[in-house]
């Protein structure tokens, strides 16, 4: 029954690369994504997020304190910002120990609206932070921490933002954590 399960989720994981792979693919041959431009709101967007990923916040008892003070919505694909969502609020899940906090912070500013994702876990190395965007790059510190990935996720996240107008930027303390910030272009 053990070997079963095993064979599933190594299933289920190669699934999810050659899925993240066509993906990137689509994102090289523009012609092959059709976006569908629509208002809507970013904390709904979180919100979805953090219900697909309730098991593995309870699994490691992580708490996510969502601060909206946003008062606008913004107009984009709303598959690509759940992607890019997604990607970034998994790996602050991921990468943070047992019992952290995440805080997931939506505020208006000047020429859009403004989504910070911010984890207390194991940081990005300064030196690694210019290539996190690389597909398939992984660091060497995250080798032995034993952390899965295929490192396309934020590949996948720098290229959808760059196809929305969304600015993307990252900024991290190696053992104290990593903060991205999402600024959505005003509608």
């Amino acid at each position: 029954m053990e070997s079963i399960t095993l064979s599933i989720r190594e299933i289920d994981r190669l699934t999810h690369l050659v899925d993240q792979l066509l993906l990137l693919a689509r994102f090289d041959d523009s012609g092959m994504l059709s976006l569908r431009r629509q208002e809507l709101s970013v904390l709904s967007s979180v919100h979805d997020v953090l219900h697909r990923l309730r098991a593995d916040l309870g699994a490691k008892r992580i708490r996510v304190d969502v601060q909206d003070h946003a008062t606008q919505a913004v107009v984009s694909d709303p598959f690509m910002v759940d992607l890019i969502l997604d990607n970034v609020v998994s790996n602050a899940v991921k990468y943070s120990p047992a019992g952290a906090t995440i805080v997931i912070e939506l505020a208006d500013v000047a020429g859009g609206l403004r989504c910070t994702i911010a984890d207390a876990g194991i940081g990005i190395r300064a030196d690694d932070l210019s290539r996190i965007f690389d597909p398939l790059y992984r660091s060497d510190a995250l080798a032995h921490k034993h952390i899965g990935g295929t490192g396309l996720g934020l590949s996948i996240v720098a290229k959808a933002c760059a196809l929305l107008g969304i600015q993307l930027s990252v900024d991290s303390t190696l053992g104290q954590g990593t903060v991205f910030t999402l600024l959505f272009p005003a509608k």
